[in-house]
């Protein structure tokens, strides 16, 4: 089942609005309902006895007789036709806008990174060294980079309780909500990773934050590294200068 569709049948239709928008979301939940149940293998009965339910825990609930003639022989007429439901027509209730936590949504090839993990890991830890920020930052990075592979999704939403969760698994130590959201914005300071905040969803529900790498991000060139580049070049140089002096130079010799 689709998650927006499962967290509605589950919690109700909480959100406060007009009747007559409230009337329409119904009406509009109430087909997909039907639709992901159908499709699952749930027969007409089953299906007016999970709408019955859903009623009673919406905050504007149908009267039984209302709930038997708008819910229920809403089933009765679905089940006489092909009826087809897409995400797009789902839009508005969407609670991840693309990717994770829901398979419903069409992936799209991931974009090539300009670095490697140890790049990375090499980059930060000698950037911040001091109380091991480089290592905490690299370890953020790294599960939204597990979450991004595995999932093959470019835009990730994941809340911070479940970073935190594979922080401790991969690494087997505990990071403060507040502690985790400050290394979050500061590998974004650094235009590694960018990131939006979650809003509110169609029915007061906080949708995740999303995070998506900077795929034109590059590790900058230190200078000590250029000046090891340019020394060993010199070395080359070197090298082959005394092999063109004294060996080519000795055939010539002959």
């Amino acid at each position: 089942m689709r998650p927006c569709i499962e967290s509605i049948l589950n919690y109700g239709l909480q959100n406060k609005t007009s009747k007559e928008l409230y009337e329409q979301v119904r009406k509009d939940m109430t087909f997909a309902i039907i639709h992901d149940l159908k499709r699952m293998g749930f027969n007409q009965d089953n299906i007016k006895k999970s709408l019955l339910e859903w009623n009673d825990r919406c905050i504007i609930k149908l009267t039984l007789n209302e709930a038997k003639r708008k819910l229920c022989d809403f089933v009765d007429w679905f089940f006489k036709r092909e009826c087809k439901l897409s995400c797009k027509k789902l839009a508005d209730y969407c609670l991840f806008s693309s990717g994770f936590g829901c398979f419903f949504q069409k992936k799209t090839p991931l974009n090539t990174l300009n670095y490697n993990l140890g790049e990375m890991r090499c980059y930060l830890e000698n950037k911040y060294p001091q109380y091991a920020l480089g290592y905490r930052l690299f370890n953020v990075l790294s599960v939204l980079y597990d979450v991004r592979q595995q999932k093959g999704v470019e835009n990730i939403f994941i809340g911070l309780r479940a970073i935190s969760d594979m922080i401790y698994n991969n690494q087997n130590g505990t990071i403060s909500g507040k502690e985790l959201s400050r290394l979050l914005y500061k590998l974004q300071d650094e235009d590694i990773i960018k990131i939006k905040k979650g809003e509110a969803g169609s029915f007061g529900y906080k949708r995740a934050n999303e995070y998506c790498f900077n795929s034109i991000f590059s590790i900058p060139v230190s200078l000590s590294h250029n000046i090891a580049l340019v020394g060993g070049m010199l070395l080359t140089y070197y090298v082959w200068v005394v092999y063109l002096t004294y060996y080519v130079g000795g055939m010539f010799s002959i």
